[in-house]
């Protein structure tokens, strides 16, 4: 059981990554912080971050802190934060399995960030690509995955 967490969290991290330099067009107004947690924020000051669960080079993911974690309408039963030298980066979150949960992420990440970018064809993966993050859902039968990544270089307090 713990394999297939650390390969999934490890197969997830890996996708922040590729998202982090795919980006294609600007096509929604940029969320400039994931439930509290700023992008670039350093991991000491993060008040609700709880043990480090994996490590790849200068990535780090943390678990949260957060008992019931919920971003908007979404429910998470895990949420990871991924720390790229130190600073916030990405967020993996696990949410619960289900074609009505499946059918609340869509409608609500559609009316708040527009028509996706990139829908798979059969629909089970959708991707909407800012100025510096870049969201991204997949529908998987043991719990979707929603995946947001930041362009640390491109952030507006970076520039």
């Amino acid at each position: 059981m713990k394999i297939i967490r650390t390969t999934s969290l490890f197969v997830a991290i890996g996708m922040v990554i590729v998202l982090l330099f795919s980006g294609l067009s600007w096509a929604y107004s940029d969320i400039d912080n994931f439930m509290g947690f700023r992008w670039g924020q350093k991991s000491q000051e993060c008040e609700f971050l709880g043990q480090l669960c994996e490590t790849d080079g200068n990535l780090e993911g943390y678990s949260t802190k957060i008992s019931r974690p919920i971003w908007n309408q979404i429910e998470f039963r895990s949420l990871f934060l991924v720390f790229n030298q130190n600073m916030f980066e990405g967020v993996v979150g696990i949410g619960y399995p289900g074609e009505i949960i499946w059918e609340k992420w869509v409608l609500f990440l559609d009316e708040k960030l527009g028509v996706p970018d990139i829908v798979s064809p059969d629909g089970s993966e959708r991707k909407w690509i800012g100025a510096y993050t870049t969201i991204f859902i997949i529908k998987q039968p043991d719990g979707n995955q929603l995946i947001i990544s930041s362009d640390l270089a491109h952030l507006p307090s970076n520039r």
